[in-house]
């Protein structure tokens, strides 16, 4: 930016140095409307140098856009042919000026260094930023899991919901390894037993348990 501003700048004072001197020939010889005229060519060639300049450096910023997209490409396709990181978690890449961040997750240590080697080999590639995270495979089998029985959860809670005849907002719901927990208190006995049912038929449930209690 400072430099767009330099050179425009420069072309200014050029300009407006011949404007000048033109001008002052002009007056010399008493040619009002010459100096008008001299005054409004010489805006005009301001504003035509200052467009060439703007459309010179547009050029060079889409060109280096161009450049960093095109090296990210060529990084995450490095990536993905590497037989160590086709099970390496998730990767994301990012390119700017020729340095390249890699982040996401992968699931270990050596899966890092590997992609971070990885990425260096790519021709274009100045540096290589790390902010990969090592999740361990049993830590993320756990967050899918984890995910799988709120999914559970939500899915037992909307048709209890939907359910008439279930007092949907006595019974409490918790998921645990597809197996369904129903707590809380209902009117009478076909209530629990109805509860119990819906959990029975939502998809992903393994196993209910039904601790509600009955108030008569």
């Amino acid at each position: 930016m400072k430099n767009t501003k330099f050179i425009h700048s420069l072309i200014a004072v050029a300009a407006l140095g011949t404007l000048s001197l033109s001008s002052g020939t002009l007056a010399e010889g008493s040619i009002g409307s010459q100096v008008s005229n001299t005054m409004e060519n010489a805006g005009a060639k301001i504003d035509n140098s200052l467009k060439k300049v703007d459309d010179s450096l547009k050029k060079i910023d889409n060109a280096a856009t161009e450049d960093s997209s095109g090296i990210a490409m060529k990084v995450k396709k490095a990536l993905l042919e590497d037989e160590s990181l086709k099970q390496g978690g998730n990767i994301s890449v990012a390119t700017k000026d020729g340095v390249v961040t890699l982040s996401g997750s992968v699931h270990n240590l050596a899966q890092s260094e590997k992609a971070m080697a990885v990425a260096a080999k790519v021709m274009g590639v100045k540096s290589v930023n790390n902010k990969l995270e090592v999740v361990k495979e049993n830590t993320a089998q756990s967050i899918s899991a984890y995910t799988d029985d709120a999914t559970i959860t939500s899915k037992v809670k909307a048709k209890l919901l939907t359910t008439g005849g279930v007092p949907s907002h006595d019974i409490k719901v918790v998921t645990t390894g597809g197996v369904v927990q129903l707590t809380g208190d209902v009117e009478n006995a076909e209530q629990s037993k109805n509860a119990e049912k819906v959990a029975k038929e939502t998809d992903g449930v393994n196993k209910v348990i039904n601790d509600i209690k009955v108030k008569h």
